[in-house]
Protein backbone atom coordinates (compact mmCIF):
# COMPACT_ATOMS: atom_id res chain seq x y z
CA UNK A 1 0.00 0.00 0.00
CA UNK A 2 0.95 3.27 -1.33
CA UNK A 3 2.33 5.82 1.61
CA UNK A 4 -0.20 8.39 0.66
CA UNK A 5 -3.57 5.69 1.23
CA UNK A 6 -1.57 5.78 4.94
CA UNK A 7 -3.49 7.46 7.99
CA UNK A 8 -1.01 8.53 10.95
CA UNK A 9 -2.49 11.19 12.51
CA UNK A 10 -3.27 9.21 16.00
CA UNK A 11 -5.64 12.17 16.15
CA UNK A 12 -8.04 10.99 13.20
CA UNK A 13 -7.73 7.65 13.99
CA UNK A 14 -9.03 7.89 17.51
CA UNK A 15 -12.16 9.88 16.10
CA UNK A 16 -13.01 7.37 13.16
CA UNK A 17 -13.34 4.84 16.61
CA UNK A 18 -14.97 6.99 18.36
CA UNK A 19 -17.70 7.63 15.53
CA UNK A 20 -18.29 3.51 16.43
CA UNK A 21 -18.94 2.68 12.36
CA UNK A 22 -17.40 -0.97 12.14
CA UNK A 23 -18.11 -4.62 10.87
CA UNK A 24 -15.97 -7.04 12.71
CA UNK A 25 -14.98 -10.93 12.77
CA UNK A 26 -13.10 -13.34 15.10
CA UNK A 27 -9.96 -11.33 13.49
CA UNK A 28 -10.33 -8.45 12.55
CA UNK A 29 -12.76 -4.92 13.15
CA UNK A 30 -12.39 -2.22 10.10
CA UNK A 31 -13.56 0.64 11.62
CA UNK A 32 -14.52 3.39 8.84
CA UNK A 33 -16.06 7.27 7.78
CA UNK A 34 -16.84 8.43 4.52
CA UNK A 35 -14.49 11.16 3.66
CA UNK A 36 -15.34 13.89 0.76
CA UNK A 37 -11.58 14.17 -0.50
CA UNK A 38 -9.88 11.31 0.01
CA UNK A 39 -9.11 7.30 1.32
CA UNK A 40 -7.04 6.24 4.15
CA UNK A 41 -6.63 3.41 5.87
CA UNK A 42 -4.39 2.80 8.90
CA UNK A 43 -3.72 -0.34 10.78
CA UNK A 44 -3.40 -1.10 14.57
CA UNK A 45 -2.47 -4.17 16.30
CA UNK A 46 -2.31 -4.37 19.90
CA UNK A 47 -0.11 -5.37 22.42
CA UNK A 48 -1.98 -8.57 22.85
CA UNK A 49 -1.27 -10.33 19.57
CA UNK A 50 2.88 -10.39 20.75
CA UNK A 51 5.74 -8.92 19.87
CA UNK A 52 6.98 -6.12 17.78
CA UNK A 53 7.59 -8.67 15.10
CA UNK A 54 4.34 -10.77 14.89
CA UNK A 55 2.75 -7.38 15.41
CA UNK A 56 4.72 -6.00 12.16
CA UNK A 57 4.19 -8.75 10.31
CA UNK A 58 0.66 -8.84 10.65
CA UNK A 59 0.58 -5.17 9.91
CA UNK A 60 1.85 -5.86 6.26
CA UNK A 61 0.52 -8.85 5.52
CA UNK A 62 -2.69 -6.81 5.99
CA UNK A 63 -1.71 -4.02 3.82
CA UNK A 64 -0.27 -6.76 1.32
CA UNK A 65 -4.36 -7.91 1.44
CA UNK A 66 -6.07 -4.70 0.90
CA UNK A 67 -3.49 -3.06 -1.67
CA UNK A 68 -5.57 -4.50 -4.37
CA UNK A 69 -9.15 -3.32 -3.06
CA UNK A 70 -7.36 0.42 -2.60
CA UNK A 71 -9.47 1.33 -5.38
CA UNK A 72 -12.69 0.26 -3.80
CA UNK A 73 -12.70 2.46 -0.94
CA UNK A 74 -14.02 5.38 -2.57
CA UNK A 75 -13.00 8.41 0.06
CA UNK A 76 -13.09 6.37 2.96
CA UNK A 77 -11.34 6.83 6.02
CA UNK A 78 -10.56 3.25 7.47
CA UNK A 79 -9.04 1.50 10.92
CA UNK A 80 -8.67 -2.22 10.67
CA UNK A 81 -8.09 -3.71 14.25
CA UNK A 82 -6.59 -6.92 14.23
CA UNK A 83 -7.66 -9.19 17.38
CA UNK A 84 -5.33 -11.84 18.50
CA UNK A 85 -6.85 -14.81 16.83
CA UNK A 86 -4.61 -13.05 13.94
CA UNK A 87 -1.55 -13.66 14.55
CA UNK A 88 -2.11 -17.54 14.49
CA UNK A 89 -4.42 -17.61 11.61
CA UNK A 90 -2.82 -18.45 7.97
CA UNK A 91 -2.40 -15.87 5.29
CA UNK A 92 -4.99 -17.27 3.59
CA UNK A 93 -7.87 -17.53 5.96
CA UNK A 94 -6.99 -13.72 6.46
CA UNK A 95 -7.43 -12.34 3.44
CA UNK A 96 -10.29 -14.29 3.03
CA UNK A 97 -12.15 -12.73 6.18
CA UNK A 98 -10.76 -9.23 5.36
CA UNK A 99 -12.19 -9.35 1.90
CA UNK A 100 -15.25 -10.27 3.56
CA UNK A 101 -15.22 -7.51 6.00
CA UNK A 102 -14.51 -4.91 3.28
CA UNK A 103 -17.01 -6.40 1.02
CA UNK A 104 -19.62 -5.59 3.58
CA UNK A 105 -18.37 -2.66 4.88
CA UNK A 106 -18.33 -0.98 0.87
CA UNK A 107 -22.20 -2.68 0.99
CA UNK A 108 -22.91 -0.55 4.03
CA UNK A 109 -22.23 2.17 3.05
CA UNK A 110 -23.75 2.30 -0.52
CA UNK A 111 -26.84 1.29 1.34
CA UNK A 112 -26.33 4.53 3.38
CA UNK A 113 -26.32 6.56 0.40
CA UNK A 114 -29.31 5.04 -0.83
CA UNK A 115 -31.62 6.56 2.17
Amino acid sequence: MKKEYRLKNSDEIGSIVQKRQRVYSDLFTIYYQTNQSDTKIAVVAGKKIGNAVVRNYNKRTIREIVRPHIEDFNNIHAVIVTKEKAAQAPYLEKEQNLNKLINMMIERIKHEKKI
